[in-house]
């Protein structure tokens, strides 16, 4: 007589196969979607290489990390000065407005209260999120929905006993333009990078980077970081340890000594997390002055890496000697 059905051997054996499969198919799907995340992360990357060389054209230099026009103006980042060059041309007027119609007034035009309508104009700005980023960023906040960035931009060497600022301040591509700063530096012109733009990081990835648009007090550093003793924000790449420093929208080359750091950008020290940082798995995304965007692995040689972030490998072996055999 004919038996209907499957014996127990034979529904193990498909189940196996099943599992078998999906252990194949489960990771090959992950690596796809993560491959498509990254190249809405490099697509990204080249809007914002247009905007650059735009406001580049249209301005006659590279726009500040920060800039401030005058005291009754907010600090501005450099997104919103590419706002209009980015397909935002409203947003951007309405951010710069003045603070106050009168300097000497108590009374603000920009209502910066929470729901006001400086947090409802900030938000929405996709192009400045990588999608892996927001995956996976463990605060919640690096959403479309908050005035958060996944990309910095370069703002030279750190200082430090080595390196004065007068120093760093010549390899500084995207500088600090706020009030009060005398004198306030000029924008940086093509010319004046000496490697050539095509050989020249000018913007990054950074896991730790925050919002685009500042409070008035936001910025408590001139590169666009902050920084707190004891160490106190959570490191987006190590939860089992805080940072003490927060890149907010700059990124310096390396941080304390010795200066052929980030060698490996992930294992970098809990100082430097102002260094280029990415979630894509063993690489990061780095946009470069020609519009070109060019991946960089985690283990990148050091060389290669200053390199690539310093306009003048001639000048800065001269100026700055402990990296003297390195750049």
């Amino acid at each position: 007589m004919k038996k209907n059905g499957f014996t127990l051997v034979e529904l193990l054996v498909v189940i196996a196969i099943i599992g078998m499969l999906a252990g194949i198919g489960i990771p090959a799907l992950q690596m796809g979607r993560e491959s498509a995340r990254r190249n809405t992360c490099i697509n990204n990357q080249k809007q914002i290489g247009i905007a650059i060389n735009t406001y580049v054209s249209a301005n006659k230099g590279l726009p500040g990390a920060l800039e401030q026009p005058g005291a009754n103006y907010a600090p501005r980042s450099w997104v919103v000065s590419l706002l209009a060059q980015l397909g935002e041309p409203k947003r951007y007027e309405f951010l710069t407005r003045p603070i106050k119609a009168d300097p000497g007034s108590s009374e603000q035009i920009l209502d910066y209260s929470v729901g006001g309508e400086v947090e409802q104009a900030i938000v929405g700005l996709p192009v400045i999120i990588c999608p892996t980023m927001k995956l996976l960023r463990s605060d919640n906040t690096h959403q479309n929905t908050a005035p958060n960035t996944s990309y910095v931009v370069n703002c030279g060497p750190c200082e430090d006993p080595g390196i004065t600022g007068a120093i760093a301040a010549q390899f500084t591509l995207f500088k600090d333009r706020r009030k009060g700063i005398t004198p306030t530096p000029t924008k940086v012109e093509p010319s004046e990078i000496k490697d050539g733009s095509s050989n020249t990081v000018f913007l990054s990835e950074n896991v730790q980077a925050g919002s685009w648009y500042p409070s008035l007090s936001m910025y408590t550093e001139g590169s666009g970081w902050s920084v707190t003793s004891p160490p106190t924000a959570p490191d987006e790449l190590d939860s089992t340890r805080s940072v003490n420093v927060t890149a907010y929208i700059g990124f310096i080359w390396c941080n304390d000594s010795p200066h052929d750091r980030p060698a490996n950008f992930v294992e970098a020290p809990a100082q430097a997390t102002t260094r280029p940082s990415s979630n894509h798995p063993g690489t990061i995304v780095m946009l470069y002055g020609d519009g070109s965007v060019k991946p960089m692995n985690d283990d990148v040689d050091p060389k290669v890496y200053l390199s690539a972030v310093c306009p003048d490998d001639a000048k800065a072996r001269k100026a700055i000697g402990l990296w003297d055999g390195i750049l």
